[in-house]
């Protein structure tokens, strides 16, 4: 399995991901300029056609299109299409997927089936299931900063 991100700084990686987890996660690290965001791509290119797992976190932005806009909280956030173009060029299957707790506190996660839509029609897919797991567990939500904090001119 391989999880996309900024895997140079251990100690934020070790308190989000577990330092003892059962799967070990291979990191492809998409660093701070453009070539490590090419080999980062080449990364995740080669592991979908090795038929491997790749996790990639979907951003969400202060402005973008209104069919994308997130109906949740007060502030304005939307989904970023981008990643969602990468994985169509990639053509490979979505799933999302999404932490739950059990009544012990445990995690859960939740994963959808693959959708059957188009990289244009992905995201406004992500959406819909997104904005159904905030209802469902708004403590998990990765955006309360940017939903708690006032919005800034």
């Amino acid at each position: 399995m391989h999880r996309t991100g900024d895997a140079r700084n251990l100690s934020r990686r070790n308190s989000r991901w577990g330092k003892h987890i059962q799967v070990p996660w291979r990191y492809i690290n998409y660093g701070p300029d453009f070539w490590d965001h090419m080999r980062a791509l080449q990364a995740v290119r080669d592991a979908i056609q090795r038929n491997e797992i790749v996790h990639v976190s979907i951003k969400l932005l202060s402005e973008g299109k209104s069919d994308l806009k997130v109906g949740f909280g007060t502030q304005k956030l939307f989904i970023d299409p981008k990643m969602f173009r990468v994985i169509g060029n990639f053509d490979a299957p979505i799933l999302a997927c999404f932490p739950f707790a059990d009544t012990k506190g445990n995690l859960i996660i939740k994963l959808h089936p693959p959708e059957e839509s188009t990289a244009d029609q992905a995201p406004q897919n992500f959406k819909v299931l997104y904005e159904r797991y905030l209802c469902d567990a708004p403590q998990f939500a990765r955006m309360w900063n940017r939903i708690l904090l006032p919005a800034q001119d």
